[in-house]
Parts: structure tokens; C-alpha cells; sequence
């Protein structure tokens, strides 16, 4: 099959395609929700930073307070397991930095290389699941 450059040079040119266009849609969902992320150089996710609302829900301005080392690293580990949770309510799934050995809290890795559908259709449920999250903070 990998042998066959009749199939295979069509088949990369297009997989090429759809990547460059779900990567698109999901970082101007990202700019337009205001969330920092890191552009990727490869891979078929993207990193992104919801350290501002981390530290909006606990009142602080630090962001040393996200350190997997801080004095509250059990607090913030456990809010990335509560908006993790979040998602899934919303049947949409993220996975937090912790598992990946960030070195801080707040960081999340989406993946974006799924059909535009299911890719439109999780960006409206993680949408949904932030606006939750952060309204649970303000309770």
C-alpha cells in the first residue's frame, strides 16, 4: 500500500488538506474565545492555556500558584480534573496537562483531526463546558 505512490501522493496531499482545515477552524475558535494556545509544528493536537481561569476561580494573580510543585497544587490539579469532568458531561473530551507532565496547571491538549463535523459539534460542547465551569466558580 505504502509502495503504491499512485494512491499514496493523492491520499498525503488530502489528509494534508483536512488537517490545515481542522487546525484552522479550531484555533479561530480559539482566538475568538480568547484562549491562548501553542502553534503546533506537528502532531494532531494543539495545547492550550486556561491558566486565567484557573486563577480567576481561586482569586489569585500568580501564576508560580499553578506550579505542579506549588502549596496549591492539589487545588488546581483537582479543578483540571473537575472542567476534564465537565466535558465529558458534555460528552466532549479533553485531556489536562497533568497527565503529560506539565509543568503547571491549566494546560490542555485538543485534539483537531477528526472529520469538520465532530469537530464543529466539540467546539460548541467545550464552549458549553467552559461557560459551565466557570459559572460552577461563581456559585
Amino acid at each position: 500500500m505504502f509502495e503504491d505512490t499512485t494512491w499514496l501522493e493523492p491520499f498525503h496531499r488530502q489528509k494534508t488538506e483536512l488537517m490545515a482545515d481542522s487546525y484552522s477552524l479550531m484555533t479561530s475558535f480559539l482566538r475568538t474565545s480568547e484562549i491562548p494556545y501553542i502553534e503546533r509544528n506537528a502532531g494532531l493536537f494543539i495545547w492550550i492555556d486556561l491558566s486565567k481561569i484557573f486563577l480567576s476561580k481561586s482569586k489569585s494573580k500568580n501564576l508560580d500558584d499553578l506550579l505542579v510543585t506549588g502549596a496549591n497544587a492539589e487545588y488546581y490539579k483537582q479543578q483540571e480534573i473537575n472542567l476534564v469532568e465537565k466535558c465529558a458531561e458534555n460528552k466532549v473530551m479533553i485531556s489536562a496537562g497533568h497527565v503529560y507532565m506539565a509543568e503547571s496547571y491549566g494546560w490542555f491538549r485538543l485534539t483537531f483531526t477528526v472529520e469538520r463535523d465532530a469537530l464543529e459539534e466539540g467546539l460548541r460542547r467545550f464552549g458549553r463546558s467552559l461557560k459551565a465551569f466557570r459559572e460552577d466558580s461563581e456559585q
